[in-house]
């Protein structure tokens, strides 16, 4: 396999061990930010393929810092999956829950992410999305 860089920025360690131990298991050479601007700049040191992103940081959020990722030439074209750790709406959601997931996810893709998931992810959801990210963006691996 290609050395695929990964960048999980995600204010949880656990959360980052459980993700980092998933992708090097798969091959992949992973980094990892605590916070966004901390994100960011990780981001401009590695070049990352693939960000994995968080909503929830501490100081600037993850919509900001996906959308500072596209618009910067060097990380433009680093494909983005953001995690949420809002529920799915399931079954009987009101109408105002209803949208207020279609606006995370609306405002997700507008921001320049490819992918909004809810957590928790499974160790082979988060593999094949990887995987899709990366055939979306032409990298071989």
């Amino acid at each position: 396999m290609a050395e695929i860089r990964i960048l999980i920025i995600d204010e949880s360690r656990s959360q980052i061990r459980l993700i980092q131990t998933i992708l090097e298991r798969d091959g992949y050479e992973v980094y990892t930010a605590t916070d966004g601007e901390q994100g960011l700049d990780e981001a401009q040191r590695v070049q990352p393929h693939v960000v994995i992103l968080d909503v929830v940081l501490p100081g600037i959020n993850g919509y900001e810092v996906c959308r500072r990722l596209k618009i910067d030439p060097v990380t433009t074209k680093t494909a983005v999956l953001m995690l949420t750790a809002k529920a799915e709406i399931e079954g009987q959601a009101t109408r105002e829950q209803i949208a207020a997931a279609l606006r995370d996810r609306l405002r997700a893709f507008d921001v320049g992410a490819l992918d909004l998931v809810t957590k928790p992810i499974t160790a082979t959801e988060l593999s094949k999305r990887v995987k899709s990210l990366l055939w979306t963006g032409g990298i071989e691996f």
